[in-house]
């Protein structure tokens, strides 16, 4: 089965956490081919460079999308985005990527998400930013109701 674009999405949020998180706080430049391997892994690399070349719009725009959802900052991109310049983790993901949720181990997600990055273990990366994305969603929501309630 092919992957969808939310299985790259995934893929490429876990591994962008886990470079921003190692590097915090200082701000790291990405590069679109510095993550070929994880939006289209298991091809060679040729094809995966050539690919990651084709997809500057599909990485631009993830990345865009964790900044509008509030969980890195960056200075600026390229116009054929391939690149995006100092990029940074929010409070809100540094915290939820330094959270220890039993279900990984009692490890913290930012260090699971390095782990994962560096074994090439695509479906741990998926699996664990799909829960550092649903706990920094948690933390918007609980706060937005703690400040109605407040």
């Amino acid at each position: 089965m092919a992957d969808t674009n939310i299985d790259r999405f995934d893929r490429l949020t876990g591994a962008v956490f886990a470079r921003l998180y190692e590097a915090f706080p200082v701000g790291v430049d990405l590069d679109v081919m510095d993550f070929s391997k994880v939006i289209s892994p298991g091809e060679e690399y040729e094809e995966v460079a050539c690919y990651a070349i084709n997809q500057g719009e599909f990485f631009n725009s993830a990345v865009v999308w964790l900044r509008d959802a509030g969980f890195i900052t960056f200075g600026d991109t390229t116009l054929d985005n391939s690149m995006v310049y100092q990029c940074r983790l929010t409070a809100k993901a540094l915290q939820v990527l330094k959270s220890t949720p039993e279900s990984i181990g009692g490890e913290t997600l930012g260090g699971r998400l390095g782990e994962a990055v560096k074994q090439g273990t695509m479906g741990a990366l998926k699996t664990v930013a799909n829960e550092a994305l649903s706990r920094g969603v948690g933390f918007v929501v609980t706060a937005a109701a703690s400040a109605l309630n407040g």
